[in-house]
């Protein structure tokens, strides 16, 4: 009985071994600084102004260099964009899509037997962040000029910003 108490105690701290170097291999896998590599619309936007709404993709229209980090200490630091659109509803006019750097934009990761749970302050607009193998994408709104219906009109876009591990 005694032999049996002994096996089964060893087997219990294996198990418990083995899950943490586990967590801690994920952790070590994920590290690293990530940088922008896309902006997708689900909208087709007029990214040339000339009338077109027909594009998806930004990231090759607009000039926006972005980085995230994520830390051994389970924090993110990331320089988020800012993208907006000025739109003038009398002359139905609007400017190119412009794009801020914000700096300072901070979260944290966690890593659990389900996958990578991603969490950003409060102060970030974000409406979900997932990691792939070594893509994060990250999905926010923004106010961009669209074509609905025949009408152009100033509206919530859902962008997907994809960062891709250096």
């Amino acid at each position: 009985m005694k032999k049996l108490h002994l096996i089964l105690g060893i087997l219990i701290g294996l198990t418990i071994l083995s899950c943490t170097s586990e967590n801690e291999e994920q952790i070590g896998s994920v590290v690293g600084t990530y940088t922008l590599e896309s902006i997708k619309s689900d909208i087709a936007l007029d990214l040339d102004l000339n009338g077109d709404f027909i594009s998806t993709e930004l990231i090759n229209e607009i000039s926006c260099t972005s980085s995230m980090t994520l830390n051994s200490n389970g924090i993110i630091d990331w320089d988020y964009l800012n993208i907006f659109q000025n739109f003038n509803p009398q002359t139905i006019t609007y400017s190119e899509i412009e794009c801020q750097k914000v700096n300072g934009g901070t979260g944290q990761y966690e890593i659990s037997y389900e996958g990578i749970s991603i969490v950003f302050d409060s102060n970030i607009n974000v409406i979900s962040a997932n990691l792939n193998s070594n893509l994060i994408k990250v999905k926010r709104e923004a106010n961009l000029v669209v074509k609905i219906g025949g009408q152009i009109q100033l509206s919530t876009v859902q962008l997907i910003f994809t960062y891709k591990e250096q």
